[in-house]
């Protein structure tokens, strides 16, 4: 929901961008951008504060049983 709110803060942020620089330069910069926020969120540190489970998985804790 917070992410809708901020659309419009995007929206006035990249219309002005694209006034003033190439939008080549304004494509490329996000999408690395992009890249770099998402290689650093997945970093094995970061996963398995978020899924402390996988941790337990790769240690054979977990029983993988699966009901049908």
């Amino acid at each position: 929901m917070e992410t809708m709110a901020l659309m419009p803060l995007g929206v006035v942020i990249y219309e002005f961008l694209y006034d003033i620089l190439p939008v080549q330069w304004i494509l490329i910069r996000s999408s690395l951008l992009l890249i770099g926020v998402v290689l650093i969120l997945a970093r094995p540190p970061v996963i398995r504060k978020v899924h402390p489970e996988l941790q337990k998985l790769k240690e054979g804790k977990v029983d993988m049983a699966v009901e049908s």
